[in-house]
């Protein structure tokens, strides 16, 4: 960056180069050709400039060789001046708003909570620093404005032998910030991305851990599929947590991803599932098989989904759909949302799920009714023999007579030793007519 000052040196520009600094001066005005830094009051390493004029340009260049970064820091800097060649004065006091800046030469991204941070370049030391400048972009933040900027201190912490590899004390913050060196230039900065690590789903809340969020709300926002959450549903927020409201309540299962944005910077995509619940599951015959119904909660995709995916396994056998509304046994698997729990597939229990009538004739429905021959009926508690008229082939289906004088009665059944549930059983009276009678006239 350039920039033209008014001060006693008339200076046009600085540059700074890890094997130069440069000071662009007027013509007619003072310029440095010696410089000297200071410890303990006496000179410890003296450094000159060449200068070369152009027209109306005078740029004094202070080459620097690799060893030199070492040796360029001092509790202060005093310069031999010239003008147009003429001696000046020696031991003027060099401020640095009239020196070049320092060189940054690595990544600088302090963490959001702020702390010591490793600060690398080259001049950060010419004259000892106590702290720096940062210029805060977000009026919302919690630090004090001052003369139209939010200029925060960063302090540095230690003074050792390293002159380039600093560690400076960071402030709070988030987002694009801003360096304010002594001659008004500027060195741009970020803090750390924040970064979604894990998110809990505990009923309604959403609790995301990760790092580099920040504490201050307002800067703080959420996205669900690129959607972002009202404010108001944001319950905290700190450096490593943040906590919200968010009431998932399609009857779908769904993967959705989640993004954490602090000062308008975006964290890394989150995926969540919301999966399939199978809750219970029929039995089969274990040689026949048969139709596994399974109940559950979020059992389907959306409507609007571009892959209605359903897959139900058995062990490690692939079924076949027969409804969306059937879903999944050992596990279920929608569109590769997985669900977090297994059922266990019972072969061969025998249950009863309703029953209709026709005439004299109970048919009873359920599954793994078994055979005519091993199958047993208890009505009232009590077992009947010789009422069973047959068992449909897929066990689905048994079909009994109705007892003479009873016409409300609970039935159970017993197959391969294994006793089903039991349900109440309401006949409707039914009338048999074996033969119409004739009517005659009688003649007289």
């Amino acid at each position: 960056m350039k920039i033209k000052l008014f001060f006693i040196f008339y200076l046009i520009s600085y540059e700074s180069h890890n094997d130069s600094l440069v000071i662009k001066y007027d013509v007619n005005e003072n310029y440095y050709k010696n410089i000297s830094f200071l410890w303990n009051g006496k000179s410890r390493y003296d450094m000159s400039f060449n200068c070369v004029l152009n027209n109306t340009i005078r740029t004094c260049t202070l080459p620097v060789k690799e060893s030199d970064h070492a040796q360029m820091y001092s509790e202060g800097i005093i310069a031999c001046t010239e003008n147009n060649g003429t001696f000046q004065m020696c031991g003027y006091e060099v401020p640095l708003i009239l020196f070049p800046s320092p060189l940054i030469i690595s990544e600088f991204r302090p963490k959001t909570r702020g702390g010591n941070t490793t600060l690398s370049g080259y001049y950060l030391e010419l004259k000892e620093r106590l702290f720096v400048q940062f210029e805060n972009h977000y009026f919302n933040d919690q630090f004090s404005r001052v003369g139209g900027l939010y200029l925060i201190p960063g302090k540095f912490q230690s003074k050792t032998p390293d002159r380039i590899n600093l560690k400076l004390k960071v402030f709070p913050g988030c987002g694009y910030r801003t360096i304010i060196w002594e001659n008004l230039e500027t060195f741009n900065f970020t803090y750390q991305d924040p970064n979604i690590e894990k998110i809990d789903i505990n009923e309604s809340i959403l609790d995301i851990t990760g790092t580099n969020f920040y504490n201050q709300s307002i800067l703080v926002a959420v996205k669900i599929d690129n959607n972002i959450i009202d404010p108001n549903d944001i319950i905290s927020v700190d450096f490593e947590n943040i906590k919200l409201k968010f009431n998932y309540s399609d009857p779908f299962s769904s993967k959705l991803n989640v993004q954490v944005g602090c000062c308008d910077y975006w964290s890394n995509k989150f995926q969540i599932t919301y999966p399939p619940i199978p809750s219970s599951v029929n039995s089969i015959p274990k040689l026949k098989g048969g139709l596994l119904i399974i109940n559950g909660n979020r059992l389907t995709l959306s409507p609007s989904s571009n892959n209605n995916n359903i897959s139900v396994t058995v062990g490690d056998l692939n079924c076949s759909i027969v409804s969306s509304s059937s879903n999944e046994i050992k596990f279920v698997s929608i569109n590769g949302v997985v669900n977090t729990n297994e059922l266990l597939l019972n072969y061969d229990i025998p249950y009863i799920t309703t029953f209709s009538q026709v005439n004299d004739e109970i048919r009873i429905i359920g599954g793994c009714f078994g055979n005519i021959n091993s199958t047993q009926i208890q009505i009232n508690g009590k077992q009947v023999l010789n009422q069973i008229k047959s068992i449909k082939n897929d066990e689905t289906i048994l079909i009994l007579n109705v007892q003479n004088q009873i016409y409300n009665f609970n039935i159970s059944m017993e197959s391969n030793s294994i006793k089903s549930n039991e349900i109440n059983v309401d006949v409707k009276i039914y009338a048999r007519i074996n033969e119409i009678p004739s009517v005659g006239n009688n003649n007289k």
